[in-house]
C-alpha cells in the first residue's frame, strides 16, 4: 500500500467543519493576492497552501503553516519597505508593522496587528509546547490581507475609512436603545447595526452592512445560548435620514429597508433591560459577534481583489 492510499482525515479535525479535502480547499482557495506582490512571496505562500493540505491528515501541521505565514509577513513588508525606502536597516517584524501602518499601508485594526508580533515572537521564542491547529486559520488568512493591502492606493483606504466611520457613528446612534428593521414582509428587533466594508475601487462604490438581531437570552445562566448570525446586505444606494436617526438602504436585489430608532418608551424599555442582561451576563458572546464581523467583512473585503 503506497503512503498516499494509508493518509486518513485527522480525527482531530471533528467537529470543526473540516469533513473532506474540499473543505480544506475552500479554505485554501482564500489565499490570493494582488499582482503586485512580489513573486518571491507568492511562491512561499505555495508551499503554505501545501502545508495546509496535508494538515488534513495532521492536524498539527496547521500551527506550520502559521509560523511559515508569519516568517513570509516580514519577508512580504521587507519587500515593500524596498520598494518604498530602498535598502531595508534590519528591522523586527514589530518595527516593520509600525512603519506599514504610518505609512497608512494596512486597513486599521491595531489590535490585530499587535496580536500577530505576539505570535510571531511565541513562533520564535516558544516556552512551550502548544497547538493553535485549527486557530491557525484566522492569522494565515489575516496575514495574506496585510500583504494585498500594502498595495493598494491609500487614498482610498482614507477615504474607506471615514466614510466607515461617520456612517457607524450614526449607525450607533440608532441602536444605541434598540432598533427596528423593516422589509416589505418583516420587522425585526436589532442591536447591532454596522456598516463592514465600503467598495471604492469600483463604480458606482459598493457597500455592505450588517444588522444582527435581537436574541433570547435564557433565564437559566448554565443554559446555552444562540446568538444567532447577522443579516448581511449588500447595496449600491443608501441614505441616512431625521438627522440620522433613520437608515434607509435601497436594495440591489430587494425592496427598500429602513431601520430607524424605537419610538415607543415600552419598545425602549424592554431594549435597554435586555441590554441590561446582555452586558452583564452574556459578554463573552461579543467576542464571538465580533470574530463573526470580522470574519464576514474579511470575506467581503477579497471577493473583489484582482487575482494573479
Amino acid at each position: 500500500m503506497s503512503m498516499a492510499a494509508s493518509l486518513e482525515r485527522d480525527d482531530r479535525w471533528d467537529g470543526l467543519g473540516i469533513d473532506s479535502p474540499g473543505d480544506m480547499e475552500s479554505i485554501i482557495g482564500r489565499i490570493k493576492f494582488v499582482p503586485q506582490v512580489s513573486e518571491d512571496v507568492v511562491k512561499r505562500f505555495e508551499r503554505v497552501k501545501s502545508v495546509l493540505r496535508f494538515s488534513y491528515f495532521d492536524y498539527d501541521l496547521s500551527d506550520v503553516a502559521l509560523d511559515y505565514s508569519l516568517l513570509t509577513l516580514e519577508l512580504g513588508i521587507k519587500k515593500r519597505f524596498q520598494e518604498i525606502e530602498g535598502d531595508p536597516e534590519e528591522r523586527g517584524l514589530s518595527q516593520l508593522i509600525h512603519w506599514g501602518s504610518r505609512r497608512n499601508l494596512f486597513e486599521p485594526d491595531a489590535n490585530r496587528l499587535e496580536s500577530l508580533t505576539q505570535l510571531r515572537d511565541v513562533t520564535a521564542h516558544p516556552g512551550r509546547y502548544s497547538l493553535m491547529g485549527y486557530l491557525a486559520y484566522d492569522p494565515i488568512i489575516y496575514i495574506v490581507s496585510l500583504i494585498n493591502d500594502m498595495y493598494e492606493d491609500a487614498g482610498l483606504r482614507r477615504e474607506r475609512r471615514r466614510i466607515v466611520r461617520n456612517v457607524n457613528r450614526s449607525l450607533h446612534g440608532i441602536v444605541e436603545h434598540g432598533a427596528v428593521m423593516k422589509s416589505a414582509d418583516a420587522s425585526i428587533g436589532i442591536f447591532l447595526a454596522r456598516l463592514l466594508q465600503v467598495e471604492n475601487r469600483v463604480h458606482p462604490e459598493i457597500y455592505h452592512f450588517a444588522f444582527w438581531p435581537v436574541f433570547n437570552i435564557p433565564a437559566d445562566k448554565a443554559a446555552p445560548i444562540n446568538e444567532g448570525k447577522p443579516i448581511v446586505i449588500t447595496t449600491t444606494d443608501f441614505k441616512l435620514q431625521d438627522g440620522g436617526a433613520r437608515l434607509v438602504v435601497e436594495g440591489v436585489s430587494h425592496a427598500p429597508i429602513t431601520v430607524e430608532k424605537f419610538r415607543d418608551a415600552s419598545d425602549i424599555g424592554w431594549f435597554d433591560a435586555w441590554l441590561a442582561t446582555f452586558e452583564q451576563d452574556v459578554r463573552p458572546e461579543v467576542l464571538t459577534i465580533e470574530g463573526e464581523l470580522s470574519r464576514i467583512s474579511y470575506l467581503l473585503y477579497t471577493q473583489t481583489l484582482p487575482e494573479r
